[in-house]
């Protein structure tokens, strides 16, 4: 997973990715990794082959880094899936699924926005819809039941 950090927003983009990266779809299964260090980022991309999903994040669609690490996973046959607030951005363009989000902000402003709740709310979906399956529930509930002794 990459998520843009080139704004000044960088933690919560690094959150986000922590939190869908590292968490989520872990706690759902499927093996994932994120990383909120560029490098990183780009170091992980270099793994990825053609049975891989590749899921960026980032609210201008429009990052240098982001677009390079495409390249290299199409290259690969990587599926790519992006989140981008701008439908037309190179990002949006270059990954073969692509999902808008919105801003109240953008939809009455020309300018750009930036927020990453929209963001959020899609990665939320995308958890809903990967947790009907029944293995998924299955992993849930060990992982639960794992970290279940750390709480009161």
């Amino acid at each position: 997973m990459s998520v843009d950090n080139s704004t000044q927003e960088a933690p919560t983009s690094q959150l986000l990715a922590k939190v869908v990266g590292e968490f989520t779809l872990n706690q759902l299964g499927i093996k994932a990794a994120a990383s909120s260090i560029w490098e990183t980022q780009a170091g992980l991309s270099m793994n990825l082959d053609e049975k891989d999903v590749l899921i960026i994040i980032s609210n201008s669609g429009a990052s240098k880094l982001l677009l390079d690490i495409m390249e290299e996973a199409k290259i690969k046959n990587v599926t790519m899936i992006a989140i981008t607030n701008n439908d037309q951005s190179p990002i949006a363009k270059s990954s073969d699924f692509h999902i808008t989000t919105a801003t109240r902000e953008k939809l009455l402003m020309e300018e750009y926005c930036f927020s990453r709740i929209s963001a959020m709310t899609v990665v939320e979906l995308l958890f809903l819809f990967l947790a009907e399956d029944h293995n998924a529930i299955s992993s849930i509930r060990k992982h639960e039941e794992l970290i279940a002794g750390n709480k009161v």
